[in-house]
């Protein structure tokens, strides 16, 4: 049961970062999917639509880079 409240709030933060990108709102979207990030290696968000506004960000890349580093993707 623990494990399943972990996975609906990692879940919920990768929901709420895709909705401040969606509305623009860059600090807010990264600070909930560096939350994201930091509780689930899933790659899944990178081919996410709702990130295209925060996509050419540079912490985006910071992002990118370490979810891949941490699945060990060549």
């Amino acid at each position: 049961v623990i494990n399943n409240i972990d996975n609906t709030c990692t879940s919920n933060l990768f929901e709420l970062s895709a909705l401040y990108s969606l509305n623009r709102n860059y600090d807010s979207a990264f600070f909930f999917l560096s939350k994201a990030t930091d509780r689930d290696s899933n790659i899944d968000f990178l081919v996410n639509p709702d990130y295209i506004f925060i996509c050419k960000d540079d912490r985006w890349r910071v992002i990118q880079n370490n979810q891949i580093k941490i699945n060990n993707i060549p």
